[in-house]
């Protein structure tokens, strides 16, 4: 089997293939390889080259490969030594409760060769996350156990260079409820009542009226 670890169509510096023979006889290939630009002796290993050129500022390559049965060999062209660290960006979803990782690591020189997505509830103990396989592709999913969940990435290219992505997750499911606090009931100013001038005025009209009925007895 053959496996690029990097795009080979004249977009980067350099690219790596794994190479693997289930067989039980040797194995001769021959890798087409398109690179960014062209030098006569590039770097490579695990392979030969057995023809090259320059095209449209290209370089091409073919190379030679013989895998022995059982063998895996990881085979390397490059014009430039790889000391760039992947790029890694991720889209997460959220359905209820399950979150899904989309994610996406590019490397400019060799190739990433290996990724890996962990999940946390506080942002200090993290779980690998496993990969579900659905029609030959890797999911990467996870059951969200609080409001706010956590996440990583860790990814390495074929020249050891490493890169890491944190980010959070919103689950609104699993947010707390707020309760409005009750309006507290209107309360009377100290003091509140019937003012005591009003009290006064009564009284003396009380007086007045006792007066009045006394005088129409004589």
């Amino acid at each position: 089997s053959v496996k690029y670890l990097q795009r080979y169509d004249g977009s980067t510096t350099g690219v790596s293939v794994i190479v693997t023979n289930k067989g039980t006889s040797e194995v001769n290939l021959i890798l087409p390889v398109v690179l960014s630009k062209y030098q006569e002796n590039p770097g490579i290993e695990n392979a030969e080259i057995l023809r090259s050129y320059s095209h449209k500022g290209k370089g091409i390559y073919e190379l030679g490969v013989s895998v022995s049965p059982g063998e895996e060999l990881l085979v390397k062209i490059y014009v430039e030594e790889d000391t760039t660290a992947p790029s890694v960006t991720v889209e997460p979803e959220v359905k209820e409760e399950t979150i899904t990782l989309w994610y996406e690591a590019l490397d400019e020189g060799l190739g990433v060769k290996d990724v890996k997505l962990y999940y946390s509830v506080d942002n200090k103990t993290w779980t690998e996350i496993s990969p579900e396989f659905e029609a030959g592709y890797p999911l990467y999913k996870f059951q969200a156990k609080a409001g706010t969940m956590y996440f990583k990435v860790l990814a390495e290219d074929v020249a050891g260079n490493k890169a890491e992505f944190y980010g959070t997750v919103e689950v609104p499911s699993l947010k707390p409820t707020e309760t409005p606090a009750p309006t507290p009931a209107p309360t009377k100013p100290p003091g509140a009542g019937v003012p005591i001038s009003y009290i006064g005025l009564a009284v003396v009209g009380i007086i007045v009226v006792v007066a009045a009925v006394l005088l129409k007895r004589r």
